[in-house]
């Protein structure tokens, strides 16, 4: 183990204890229920006041969970009202399976469930996000509520009565038909209002803007916690009513804690070598020529997305647009180690310990940032009905992962162009699935709302093989790495339906 691996490793310690306070300081009490509507899992936030104003009940959009709300449930805590983060059919924790209209459905119960002595339904607003906004807003022709607050809502068919005193928020970078469809709720609604007397009779209505926001970013935006808020306490009519004064930084922690942990990916990639004895065994292939790369890759991804217009071998797994992902990277992986047979033979001098040494650091990476995300920032602890699709996700990506580290051959020396040539090969395989969505109109809308964070995980990806990879010199073990991190990604995140 080297110098710089320790020192990286205390600056990650640091951080990891620095985002931890931070995410202390914001935290109230709160319980976990589960309700009996659809076995509904709910995060209790309990209100930072003597009495609670009154309650909120938070809907998630698509591929997030209730823990993705808790910043923005903290706040609305902070501001007096009792907050319950729901888990939607398929998302989180919960056992039901996905679909649009049960997740429409099992909202309706979870209201019902609470309105028999857990919240007053005439002092409840309702927030949602995205889906879950859509959800909202729907809900108005099933179970009346003071107030509801739609945070760039998706597309909908609209309900036939408008919901009360209703606030649309959208971001600058939302999608274009997001953004419409805030536009046509407020018309819907009979354009903007917001008098005192408006909300007396629950006709008030706002369309609000919030510039240099993304659509997961109105989420953790300070201006959209301070507008729900305050829409919030202008419902209830509590001008008067104090907002708990604000301590720590919950996302600002949650990030730290993110980088913290990543910077110890080299001192555990080296810890886990020096317990499997995996030594350096690699002698740096040959490389194909960029151009035959860049020719290659664009041949297998559009071949996969072309097979998967017509079959999806992972469709068995039942995980809406993730089993489609995890084929698309089993297709492509067994494309490209078909047209790179030449130099498949150097993965294949892994060794026996560089492989254990690759699976034990790819686990314990998983461990250590699931259950630090599932803290304060999102659901990345998988319960047992995601586990057991995490292994043949990881053996369907491990082909894929395999081609890539042959393509990139070692770090050593040529980290700039490697790098580079790395993220051009990551983006011909989106924008295949994008072309598949318009194209072919695959319905995988998933893999465009959560291009940021396939970016996001990708770059993780990279940095955890490439520290295994320099450690025990074994291409096999860092690409082991890496199709254990894409595994966690698509059986932690996508819904199971």
């Amino acid at each position: 183990m080297k110098r710089r691996e320790w020192v990286l490793a205390a600056i990650g310690i640091v951080l990891v204890v620095a985002g931890a306070q931070l995410i202390r300081m914001s935290r109230g009490p709160a319980r976990d229920i589960a309700l009996d509507a659809c076995h509904s899992p709910v995060r209790v936030l309990e209100a930072r006041a003597p009495q609670p104003m009154g309650s909120a009940v938070v809907f998630h959009g698509l591929a997030a969970n209730r823990r993705l709300m808790l910043t923005l449930g903290q706040s609305l805590a902070a501001a007096g009202l009792r907050v319950y983060l729901v888990d939607s059919p398929g998302h989180g924790d919960s056992t039901e399976p996905f679909s649009l209209g049960r997740t429409e459905q099992c909202a309706a119960a979870v209201l019902e469930s609470l309105g028999h002595g857990e919240i007053t339904l005439d002092r409840t607003v309702i927030v949602g996000h995205s889906m879950g906004a859509a959800v909202a807003v729907r809900l108005a022709d099933r179970v009346p509520v003071l107030a509801t607050m739609a945070l760039s809502p998706a597309p909908m068919n609209l309900p036939r009565r408008m919901p009360a005193n209703l606030l649309i928020v959208y971001g600058q970078f939302d999608p274009g038909r997001v953004k419409e469809a805030g536009v046509t709720l407020i018309r819907a609604a009979g354009g903007e209002r917001s008098a005192p007397e408006d909300f007396r009779q629950r006709r008030a209505a706002k369309l609000e803007f919030m510039p240099w926001a993304s659509h997961v970013g109105v989420v953790f935006n300070p201006r959209v916690e301070r507008a729900a808020s305050d829409w919030a306490r202008a419902a209830l009519q509590e001008k008067s009513f104090r907002s708990a004064p604000s301590r720590g930084s919950p996302f600002v922690g949650g990030v730290l804690g993110v980088v913290g942990l990543l910077l110890l990916f080299p001192l555990g990639a080296g810890v886990a070598t020096a317990m499997c004895r995996a030594g350096a065994i690699e002698a740096p292939p040959a490389l194909p020529g960029a151009a035959r790369l860049l020719g290659l890759w664009v041949i297998a991804a559009f071949f996969s997305v072309g097979v998967l217009n017509f079959w999806v071998p992972l469709r068995v797994l039942r995980m809406y647009n993730g089993d489609y992902l995890g084929s698309f990277n089993l297709l492509a992986g067994v494309a490209l180690l078909a047209m790179l047979w030449r130099e498949k033979k150097a993965a294949l001098r892994f060794g026996l310990h560089a492989m254990v040494a690759g699976c034990m650091f790819g686990l314990a990476a998983v461990l250590a940032m699931g259950a630090w995300l599932n803290w304060q920032l999102t659901d990345g602890w998988m319960n047992l009905a995601r586990w057991e699709r995490f292994v043949p996700l990881v053996a369907a990506s491990l082909p894929y992962f395999v081609a890539e580290e042959l393509a990139l051959g070692p770090p050593a020396g040529r980290r700039g162009r490697r790098f580079a040539l790395f993220l051009v090969l990551r983006v011909i395989l989106w924008l295949a699935l994008v072309f598949a969505l318009f194209a072919f109109d695959s319905q995988e809308i998933l893999m465009l709302l959560l291009a940021v964070f396939l970016l996001a995980i990708s770059l993780v990806q990279r940095w955890g093989a490439d520290a295994i990879r320099e450690s025990t010199g074994s291409p096999g073990a860092a690409a082991l790495v890496g199709a254990i991190l894409a595994a966690w990604f698509i059986a932690a995140v996508f819904p199971l339906t």
